[in-house]
Order: structure tokens, then C-alpha cells, then sequence
């Protein structure tokens, strides 16, 4: 994730990514400096949270051929499932 993947990683930090509301965007950002500079191994951490923005873009944005890789394999969430999501 520090090589190949590291193009795709910046997705998390995209404004439309940020926006969605689903992740803190000082958190991102620290879980990525502690990654990318800092040499610490986040990533799970940082996997879990790219399948979920790539989950969430292609559910909410259907007609975005951005990332076709998943269509149809999550559901829309509503607001209360985010804000009870741990």
C-alpha cells in the first residue's frame, strides 16, 4: 500500500470522499502520515476504510463510472445507518 496502491489510497482524502461525512478528515489524514511517513503498518486499518468509500461511491453514485468494481453490492445507507455504524 505504500507502492502500487498508494495512487488508489488518495481517494480517502479526496473532498468528495470527506464530505460524504463518514470519516474524520484529521483522522484520515493522520492514519495516512502515520503510514506513508512515519513507516507504522495501518494497513488494515486503512484497507477496511478504502473497501467502504469504494463500497459507499459506487452505491451512491450509480451512474459514476469512477469506480465500477463492485456495482450493486451495497446497499444506499440512510443517515441513521451511519450514525450508528461503529
Amino acid at each position: 500500500m505504500r507502492n502500487e496502491l498508494k495512487d488508489m489510497l488518495m481517494i480517502l482524502l479526496e473532498p468528495r470522499t470527506l464530505e460524504r461525512g463518514y470519516f474524520d478528515a484529521n483522522g484520515v489524514r493522520k492514519l495516512m502520515d502515520d503510514h506513508l511517513v512515519r513507516g507504522k503498518t495501518m494497513t488494515g486499518r486503512i484497507w477496511r476504510l478504502l473497501m467502504f468509500e469504494l463500497c459507499i461511491a459506487t452505491s451512491s453514485n450509480a451512474t459514476s463510472s469512477r469506480w465500477p468494481l463492485f456495482p450493486g453490492s451495497c446497499r444506499r445507507l440512510s443517515p441513521s445507518d451511519k450514525n450508528s455504524a461503529h
